[in-house]
């Protein structure tokens, strides 16, 4: 970084050396100017201004001043730039006490704008003579921040080069901690001073080159004017901006001075910070809370009580005696039937004093009340940081803790409400005391005490979220001591923590029934127990009922039919007994039936009736028993076997190996044939048409016969033969024969029977009938027979 006295040398010979101009006083006091002297020092200051523009290439040099990313490696000499800037404030101070004195500053001659200048000069002159001193006060605070990051830098090489305590005292860890939070807490507010500092540099230099371009601008129009009248005036603008740029440079100099000092606070921060946190991890590892410190604490705070409680009997005695005031003055404006304006201020201030002291009661109350949670907060501290405590109580003091802080959060916002609300009052107050000057003297007595009363609510509000500020600092730190502590558990207590929190889920509270001394609370265990008992009884319904109906069928011979019906019934049995314990379990009473049954009985009625009518459908069919499993029915031109009855609709297998699932209520609505109702044994009719030339005895023998010699069908009752009828092609013949369709399959006889008979037909010669129609013809006459065109379709 270059030095202050080299950068700025342009200003310290052109401005500061050069002597603007001669002034002469043409009448005492007249403030107006002598222009006739005005030329020779013009020309004089204009010599030393292209003289040193010549040095410098015919232009001044812009400062343009570097900011180092840190200013610990900055190089330069605070006080020799201190020396500097003094300089250049006395040389400044005489060129102001010179111009101040000049006889030009009176001279009746000048014109409006050259005295303008003037004036503006010696305003700009004052700026910059200010900020000299302001810089003069940021190189001196520079020094003594460089003092402390040197100081800074020692203790952290002095604490990294010690060697680590064998045991530390918990109190000071507490008081380490308390600064490391104190430091981060600080982080953001430096951000933004940085952040503040960094854009108001950036203003600056934003100034000082629009006062460079406007200091080039009156320079090239002095330079090119020709009009010797309009050069004083020209001359006079040109040294206003030199004085501006001048100005907009020593203000941007500052500017960097101040961004230099926070970003060197900030690194003064991060090594503090640093410092803090090394010795907040070395104290950590071998810290030691002791019961004596625990002691020493607590002693503290019983003293702390002791006061508290010394302040709320005095509060309380203050607040009888506004109290009695109070009354006083209510009395005195009831006696009164038109009270002056003073004796109605004084009952405002009475009751805001009894208001103040009142709130002052209850915030001590309230700090009492919450200094004995903090005892309580430190023995806990003391305990988890021993492990003096498992881990459920560990949870416990987490939980607790943290509720804490969610009241204390409450509490806060209310007290902001409410210090909000009374600021109102204190400037509606103000307002009321600012527009009653002209009142009498005891007006405006007793509105100041309105004032101070209502102020002194304020204070003991805004005390008030102190203290709350100060408890969940304590919360806060036991939360850490269980954060850290738990970082420590074992793998057991791992899995002891997990089977906690599973218990805590497990006897979690659900719902509560009430109903007069009657109180049942259901809990998330007990409605586990209900379901899983309430399923696996449906399974082992389901189960049971399967053995037993296997057992009447196999073992007891029972029929298909029957054992399936027992076996739904005892199924029905079991679960409506699995589903009474388990209401039993959940401690059901009855009266929730009473209440709810109509309702229940609705809601089925309306949006179950089908599903209803097919179960009571299903029950009657298992008692009635019109169709059982195994059963050949035919319902709707479906023909099958029953495979399965459910409580709401049967199962049919039709001979197509199709499964049909029916409702129950079919059963009972519609017609249905059961060809095994009584038993398994069916009549199969066969017709048969033969020709008119066949013997009638000889076919009905020979249908016989073919009956006979299929040993599925049974002997008895036997095979028998009709002529039934002359028909109008053939004579027929009906065979009919019985079988037994739990060992025959009765499509698969009637075809071989069929079989049979064309067969044993064709070898005897008998002709089996078909459709035949015989046409007579009519001969006794000739056919009348006609050809017709197409054009007369119509004629006979």
């Amino acid at each position: 970084m270059q030095s202050y006295n080299s950068r700025h040398a342009y200003f310290d010979k052109s401005m500061v050396k050069t002597r603007y101009f001669t002034m002469k006083k043409s009448k005492p006091n007249s403030g107006i100017l002598d222009c006739r002297h005005y030329f020779p020092a013009t020309l004089f200051f204009f010599i030393i201004v292209n003289f040193v523009h010549a040095q410098n290439d015919g232009n001044p040099p812009v400062p343009t001043p570097t900011i180092q990313p840190t200013p610990a490696e900055a190089i330069f000499d605070p006080k020799q730039i201190e020396e500097e800037i003094k300089t250049k404030r006395a040389v400044l101070v005489k060129e102001l006490d010179a111009l101040k004195q000049s006889p030009a500053i009176n001279a009746a001659t000048p014109t409006p704008d050259i005295l303008e200048n003037l004036n503006k000069q010696i305003a700009l002159l004052q700026q910059i003579e200010l900020t000299f001193n302001q810089q003069i006060s940021a190189i001196q605070q520079t020094e003594s921040l460089e003092n402390q990051r040197k100081q800074a830098n020692e203790e952290l090489q002095k604490f990294k080069d010690s060697v680590p305590p064998d045991q530390a005292s918990y109190l000071e860890l507490d008081r380490i901690r308390d600064d490391l939070n104190t430091e981060i807490g600080r982080k953001d507010l430096i951000d933004a001073q940085i952040q503040s500092a960094q854009t108001v540099y950036e203003q600056a230099q934003k100034s000082f080159e629009e006062k460079e371009t406007t200091r080039r601008q009156a320079k090239d129009q002095f330079d090119k004017n020709t009009d010797e009248t309009l050069k004083p005036s020209l001359e006079s603008l040109l040294q206003t901006a030199l004085l501006e740029s001048r100005a907009a440079s020593e203000n941007l100099h500052l500017r960097e001075m101040e961004l230099r000092n926070v970003r060197l606070s900030r690194t003064i921060y991060q090594t503090h910070l640093e410092w803090l946190s090394l010795r907040a991890a070395a104290y950590e590892r071998v810290v030691v809370f002791t019961q004596s410190e625990l002691q020493e604490r607590l002693q503290r705070m019983d003293k702390d009580e002791f006061d508290l409680q010394s302040a709320l009997k005095k509060a309380t005695e203050d607040k009888k005696l506004a109290d009695n005031k109070l009354l006083v003055v209510i009395g005195k404006v009831a006696q009164s039937s038109d009270p002056d304006r003073a004796l109605i201020e004084e009952k405002n201030a009475r009751e805001r004093e009894v208001t103040a002291l009142q709130t002052k009661v209850d915030v001590i109350t309230l700090r009492l009340e919450r200094m004995k949670k903090r005892v309580v907060t430190w023995q806990r501290r003391y305990a988890v940081i021993n492990r003096e405590v498992d881990i459920n109580q560990i949870k416990l003091f987490e939980k607790e803790a943290n509720d804490l802080l969610a009241n204390f959060g409450r509490e806060e916002n209310l007290l902001q409400l409410r210090i909000a609300d009374r600021q109102n009052d204190l400037i509606n107050l103000q307002n009321n005391i600012d527009h009653s000057r002209e009142a009498p003297p005891q007006v405006i007595r007793w509105l100041n005490e309105q004032k101070k009363q209502l102020q002194e609510t304020i204070n003991a509000l805004q005390e008030n979220i102190t203290n709350i500020e100060l408890n969940r600092r304590h919360q806060n730190k036991l939360l850490n001591e269980i954060k850290l502590q738990t970082t420590r558990l074992t793998v057991w207590d791992r899995l002891q923590e997990i089977m906690d929190s599973i218990g805590s889920i497990w006897n979690k509270e659900i719902y509560v029934y009430k109903e007069g001394e009657i109180e049942r609370a259901y809990y998330v265990k007990t409605i586990f127990y209900a379901f899983f008992f309430f399923v696996a009884g449906m399974l082992l319904s389901g189960f049971l009922s399967r053995i037993i109906g296997k057992l009447l069928l196999h073992r007891l011979k029972v029929q298909e039919g029957a054992s399936t019906t027992i076996e739904s019934i005892v199924y029905y049995i079991l679960l409506i007994s699995f589903f009474l314990y388990t209401l039993r379990i959940l401690q059901v009473p009855l009266t929730v039936f009473t209440i709810f049954g109509g309702a229940f009985a609705i809601a089925v009625g309306f949006g179950s009736q089908n599903i209803l009518s097919n179960f009571i459908s299903g029950l009657i069919l298992l008692v009635e028993r019109p169709v059982r499993v195994g059963d050949l029915v035919e319902i709707e031109g479906m023909l099958g076997r029953v495979s399965r009855m459910a409580a709401r609709c049967t199962h049919i297998r039709t001979f197509t190996n199709v499964d049909i699932v029916v409702p129950n209520s079919s059963f009972l609505e519609n017609k249905f044939t059961n060809w095994t109702l009584k038993d398994n044994i069916i009549r199969s009719d066969i017709k048969v048409g033969v020709g008119y030339d066949a013997p009638s005895e000889k076919v009905e023998q020979l249908l016989l016969s073919f009956a006979e010699e299929q040993p599925q069908i049974l002997k008895f009752p036997s095979p028998v033969c009709f002529f039934m009828e002359f028909g109008d092609n053939a004579l027929n013949f009906e065979l009919r024969y019985w079988v037994n369709l739990a060992h025959a399959n009765k499509l698969l006889i009637d075809s071989q029977i069929r079989h049979t008979i064309l067969k044993r037909f064709r070898e005897e010669g008998i002709t089996i009938a078909y459709p035949q129609r015989d046409v007579h013809m009519d001969t006794l006459k000739p056919l009348d027979i006609r050809i017709l065109s197409h054009e007369h379709p119509h004629e006979q």
